[in-house]
């Protein structure tokens, strides 16, 4: 069992420290990399798919140490046309930083803040660092901007090398486990928990 250190959220009681389990719902266009991603954080090596590497739509299992307590993660690499977006602790959108990140703005982050429950962090992420990147445009703030993205954390990983990828999980961890302290302390004082959209930051 991996062990990682971090700081118990504010809005997390010291008191939770008991197993919890997140289930993190990876999606984005084919072939940028959500398989691979998903084996290389539960297992740490990378799975090839030009060797055939991998099964898309499996679910890859880890536990770690966060913020005080156990975490079992649970990240399902989404294959169909209808990601089972209810079940998610979080949502990472991926796109390929050495491509175009056009359609995770244009099409899976909004549908991602639509499906997903109420409060459901939403993570855009940056796939296959280690290759040659397009030249910085200008057009990503606006995209970001309009899908609503606030951009939080400035990363990319690669799930050839594993860099830069545990932070993405850290992240995702750490808002999950907020947005479900959150959820229990309304349902325990019996206060009607305010809506709100599905947040988003921008690992890039």
């Amino acid at each position: 069992m991996a062990v990682r250190r971090g700081s118990i959220p504010t809005s997390m009681g010291a008191t939770d420290l008991g197993p919890t389990e997140l289930r993190f719902l990876l999606v984005g266009e084919a072939g940028v990399g959500k398989t691979c991603l998903a084996i290389m954080q539960a297992h740490r090596t990378f799975a090839d798919p030009m060797m055939g590497d991998g099964k898309t739509g499996n679910e890859y299992s880890s536990s770690s140490m966060q913020f005080g307590q156990q975490v079992d993660l649970v990240v399902q690499d989404a294959f169909s046309d209808a990601p089972d977006y209810q079940q998610a602790g979080a949502v990472i959108v991926l796109y390929d930083s050495h491509e175009t990140m056009s359609a995770a703005a244009s099409k899976w982050v909004p549908e991602a803040r639509r499906e997903a429950k109420e409060g459901t962090p939403v993570l855009l992420a940056g796939t296959k660092s280690d290759l040659e990147k397009l030249p910085p445009t200008d057009m990503i703030p606006v995209m970001l901007s309009a899908a609503g993205v606030d951009v939080t954390m400035m990363s990319e990983c690669s799930a050839k090398t594993g860099d830069g990828i545990q932070p993405i999980f850290d992240k995702a961890v750490e808002a999950a486990l907020n947005e479900r302290a959150a959820a229990k302390m309304f349902a325990a004082t019996g206060l009607a928990k305010k809506p709100k959209k599905s947040s988003v930051c921008a690992i890039l």
